[in-house]
């Protein structure tokens, strides 16, 4: 008689199937192994074949999984792209290759994973940047996308948790999007458990959380500081929704994590020949940094993850390379 195949926790990969990424309901089982000596599995479902390594950043990759992990480890220093095509003697087609699937695969574990985070004490921040060209040098033809590039950040103080950012024009239409989708982010607050938000004094965040959260829900206060050639010589706490104990408005955290950006990514130095070109690679590198903070980066023991209690270990790359989504 025919051997039974062996049940597995693995969901079915293919798109068309009704039980895509869906684990109740599913009926998937292996199906022996490929020439590349990866595990094949089989849809009851769709009738369709897939193996392990299907919607992966190593899907039908060449390279051996030593050289794809010494790839995302350089793309997660402060190492140029042409940097690792020197260091690597790898084609720029190639290092691209990989940071698109490493982008897209962060970015979507960074969606659904990083939700429904409790309600706590929150820091907000803009860091500035450009793509291809300083605004001194821009000329009437030039794209629009082009010139500064300012990153929202959100920080989550008790955790370092870095729940989102977004990127664009330093105006009111990128600050509301950026606090919607903090807004999707969190758990919904309550007039008894609110959330506690501090910015520094960009005036779009009022109206833009004014927007999105009720008034009773919401405790925000902003930290103002006043510089005189380059020197700090004055700081301004101020009230803005609720009674706001002004010692608790800051925002040291997420100017630390603003300040870590620029030491781990090269595109966000100020003076330098590796800056961004495009927003889409502006964005890449954005995404799979905020997986390796959140996911990676263990400080006391613990990754910020760790400290929200959603996982029990810290990630390794071989965890990020074969993750599968679930839903």
């Amino acid at each position: 008689m025919p051997r039974t195949r062996s049940e597995t926790s693995m969901v079915c990969q293919n798109p068309q199937c009704i039980y895509y990424l869906t684990f109740e309901g599913r009926e998937i089982v292996k199906n022996g192994r490929n020439s590349a000596g990866n595990q094949t599995f089989f849809c009851k479902h769709c009738g369709k074949y897939f193996c392990e390594t299907k919607n992966t950043p190593v899907y039908r990759s060449h390279l051996s999984k030593e050289e794809i992990k010494l790839i995302f480890r350089l793309l997660c220093e402060k190492i140029s792209i042409n940097g690792i095509i020197r260091v690597l003697k790898h084609h720029e087609d190639t290092i691209m290759r990989y940071l698109r699937r490493f982008a897209e695969h962060a970015a979507l574990i960074n969606k659904y994973i990083i939700i429904n985070i409790g309600v706590s004490e929150i820091e907000l921040d803009e860091l500035w940047s450009f793509i291809f060209k300083k605004n001194k040098n821009l000329t009437e033809n030039d794209d629009i996308t082009y010139g500064d590039f300012w990153i929202f950040t959100a920080i989550k103080r008790d955790s370092k948790l870095f729940i989102c950012f977004l990127g664009g024009k330093r105006n009111s239409h990128t600050c509301e999007k950026f606090i919607n989708l903090l807004f999707d982010r969190m758990e919904l607050p309550t007039p008894d458990n609110p959330i506690r938000i501090s910015t520094d004094g960009h005036h779009d965040y009022q109206s833009a959380i004014s927007k999105v959260y009720c008034e009773p829900c919401v405790k925000y206060g902003q930290i103002i500081k006043e510089k005189e050639n380059g020197l700090l010589i004055n700081i301004i706490k101020r009230q803005i929704f609720n009674e706001v104990d002004l010692s608790d408005v800051s925002t040291s955290v997420v100017e630390g994590y603003n300040n870590k950006l620029r030491q781990k990514l090269s595109r966000l130095g100020r003076k330098v020949a590796s800056f961004s070109k495009t927003v889409e690679g502006m964005i890449m590198a954005l995404n799979i940094f905020q997986f390796v903070s959140n996911f990676m980066d263990i400080k006391d023991g613990q990754t910020p993850m760790m400290r929200e209690g959603l996982f029990k270990k810290s990630w390794t790359e071989d965890d990020f390379l074969n993750y599968h989504f679930q839903l």
